[in-house]
């Protein structure tokens, strides 16, 4: 019973430990971009540029799907 209670917590408290972790990739991605924008003095709407920093936000979010995006693009 007790042990049941256990893992369960367990289960909860990875729910907010993994939205935390998704929470943080995404505002170093998100950094990351900004600086470059600002580094590379260009608007986010040149498409060669688009493409360059939206690979660079996969590899830094998900950087174990980014192989399945370059064959895509």
């Amino acid at each position: 019973m007790v042990k049941e209670l256990i893992a369960g917590l367990k289960n909860q408290q990875s729910v907010f430990t993994s939205s935390r972790d998704i929470s943080a990739t995404a505002v170093k991605a998100s950094c990351h971009i900004a600086n470059d924008i600002v580094l590379a003095s260009k608007p986010y709407s040149k498409s060669e540029f688009v493409k360059t920093c939206t690979l660079k936000a996969a590899e830094i979010v998900c950087s174990e799907k980014l192989k399945f995006l370059l064959i895509l693009v």
